[in-house]
């Protein structure tokens, strides 16, 4: 992707919350090669998921049913202990492969503002994608950034966090995750 010109402001784009309907729909797939439009939406998408301290965004998140996510981790106010991972997108992927063992964590949604959910994860997953040039791409992820691919992940398949929860202690307060389980 191209840098943005110093000089052009970008505005982020408007998220939508749950149960917002396009949030509930699989999303359709990314078609290539992409366009300027295409691409400036994504620069869009980008900057939205960092101006509101997000590691990961679908473009369902942003009213787009189409099979795109951007992944950032970087430790922020969120997730003070996310580990570092320069900004990159994913097409239409496919999680081909999931570790048996499974890790409860934590997390929160751009679409589900004010809220946690505890939820369990594949702690190891091997995802087939395209990036923006439309190049067929495989990789392994484990750990952090193996959660934030598969909860963008779910946000393409029509699922939030809300969905995934096994019950109510599941799910608080961002203000009780916060006095919980961040250092003061």
């Amino acid at each position: 992707m191209r840098v943005r010109p110093a000089n052009i402001s970008i505005q982020p784009l408007t998220l939508a919350t749950y149960p917002d309907p396009v949030l509930k729909q699989v999303a359709g797939l990314v078609r290539f090669p992409l366009n300027e439009q295409e691409l400036a939406w994504i620069e869009r998408l980008r900057f939205t998921m960092l101006d509101a301290q997000g590691v990961g965004i679908a473009a369902p998140q942003a009213g787009k049913s189409w099979q795109l996510m951007i992944v950032a981790s970087k430790a922020n106010q969120r997730y003070p202990d996310a580990p570092n991972l320069p900004a990159f997108e994913i097409c239409n992927p496919k999680i081909v492969a999931y570790s048996e063992q499974q890790e409860l964590g934590w997390e929160g949604c751009l679409s589900v503002p004010g809220k946690r959910a505890k939820i369990a994860r594949a702690s190891e997953i091997m995802l087939r994608y395209q990036n923006v040039q439309g190049e067929y791409l495989e990789a392994r992820y484990s750990g952090f950034v193996a959660r934030i691919i598969q909860h963008e992940y779910d946000h393409l398949q029509g699922i939030c966090i809300v969905e995934r929860v096994p019950d109510a202690a599941c799910l608080i307060s961002e203000q009780d995750y916060q006095q919980q389980f961040m250092p003061q």
